[in-house]
């Protein structure tokens, strides 16, 4: 095999990837090594040509799991399915500011350019859909949180009752007010920002949404998550 000027760079890019992804493979246990726990054990620092990398991942808390709170405390979650959330600033309303951020992958295609960016990648600091600025809406109830006032817990399923005595003639009231669907609409989306978790349902006879963006505030808040059911309510009952 003959060797050039222009081959020895390609050459050296590969070898250092190979030897990363050996390197990777060759994964030990915290208990083989004595380097983990209270008291580790630190040896000497190692010469070679390439740099010891131990690159760490980021993952999340699973489905239902969170940190533990200290006695009389919870811990519940406010905001889900975020990438990369790195600063917060609470308003003074309660409100919250969350600035989510991510890299891109740096153009070129030298060595140091593709190592770094796999390096990123696996890290997972590309994020697709990061670099904004979400608000995310404060509740709106007692000890920062929506109770329910019979005994205290987070409501899992919330549902709204609209249009009650709207042009019924028993109650002597046969006219219906433009006010209620967008405020309906409004509280849906307030509660789904303090409550992303809770299934949201409103129930109504008609839907009012004739004034500017009205429709759009209404199509917003079934995308969020709402659940809208046309119809009378004959009964409510506790389950």
């Amino acid at each position: 095999m003959k060797l050039n000027a222009e081959s020895l760079p390609r050459l050296t890019a590969l070898a250092m990837i190979a030897a990363l992804a050996l390197s990777a493979c060759a994964k030990q246990n915290p208990d083989d090594t004595g380097t983990f726990g209270p008291a580790p054990t630190i040896g000497r620092p190692t010469g070679g040509a390439l740099p010891t990398l131990n690159n760490a991942k980021a993952v999340g808390w699973a489905a239902g799991a969170g940190p533990t709170a200290a006695a009389g405390l919870a811990v519940t979650r406010f905001a889900d399915g975020l990438a990369h959330p790195r600063w917060l600033y609470l308003l003074p309303n309660g409100d919250v500011l969350l600035a989510e951020s991510s890299s891109k992958p740096s153009a070129g295609s030298g060595p140091e350019t593709i190592i770094g960016n796999n390096m990123m990648r696996s890290g997972g600091a590309f994020a697709e859909g990061a670099n904004h600025i979400t608000l995310l809406l404060a509740p709106t109830r007692p000890f920062n949180t929506i109770l329910r006032p019979g005994d205290g817990k987070v409501p899992e399923r919330i549902a709204y009752v609209s249009c009650t005595g709207s042009r019924d003639k028993q109650v002597g009231n046969p006219l219906c007010s433009k006010l209620c669907c967008m405020y309906s609409i409004k509280q849906n989306q307030l509660i789904m920002g303090s409550l992303p978790l809770a299934d949201v349902t409103m129930h109504y006879m008609d839907m009012r949404a004739a004034g500017k963006r009205y429709d759009e505030f209404y199509e917003q808040a079934k995308d969020m998550g709402a659940t809208y059911i046309k119809g009378r309510v004959s009964q409510v009952a506790e389950l």
